[in-house]
């Protein structure tokens, strides 16, 4: 837990129920402690951000990386969806114009415009690019190159901040539980981080 970050709101519910014993935590935390019987495992969390969750050794849930989506959140699903972006705005400016991953911006085989792309990354809420990297997932099940490629570096991402998380806690051999939306959403992604980290991962 974080308590210089909650003591406000351990605060605010002390007020409504003085005798509560009140212990804030990261919600990822819930999803450490349902999952992690060893207490030398890899929390591995991936949906529009990314964190690791591991427990520290006096017993205090600790947490890498989810430093948001300007900071980090590498391999999740608003880096998968403005990784494919980037590729898009790099077709359109050597005029290649890759139909396929241009599908995730625009429908009936359109090229999408240097407008819409800025309009939909500036003006749009982050779960809008985030959404993206579903259908990017999806494209590299079809053998989209691109796609592919952006799969297989979003689990390069996420191996190393597994890989950052062993180096705190010590332990490369610790057990790996991967949860969120692109653990469920693909498997390729998550059978690639385990080759990478030589492991088994359990979603």
């Amino acid at each position: 837990d974080f308590p210089e970050e909650n003591s406000e709101i351990a605060n605010l519910i002390k007020e409504k129920f003085p005798a509560a014993h009140v212990h804030v935590v990261i919600d990822v935390a819930l999803g450490y402690q349902a999952n992690v019987r060893n207490s030398r495992g890899v929390y591995l969390y991936a949906g529009t951000g990314s964190i690791a969750v591991y427990m520290d050794s006096l017993g205090r849930i600790r947490t890498i990386g989810g430093w948001g989506y300007l900071l980090g959140d590498e391999g999740a699903g608003y880096w998968i969806g403005i990784s494919a972006l980037r590729e898009i705005l790099a077709d359109l400016e050597n005029g290649s114009g890759d139909s396929r991953l241009s599908s995730i911006v625009t429908t009936h085989g359109q090229t999408p415009t240097f407008n819409q792309i800025k309009e939909l990354v500036y003006g749009s809420p982050r779960n809008k690019v985030a959404a993206l990297a579903k259908e990017v997932i999806e494209l590299a099940k079809t053998g989209d190159q691109k796609s592919l490629e952006i799969i297989k570096s979003a689990a390069q991402e996420l191996a190393t901040l597994v890989q950052r998380t062993r180096a705190v806690i010590g332990d490369a051999d610790g057990p790996v539980v991967f949860g969120g939306g692109i653990a469920q959403a693909s498997q390729e992604i998550v059978d690639e981080t385990a080759r990478i980290l030589g492991t088994t991962i359990q979603v």
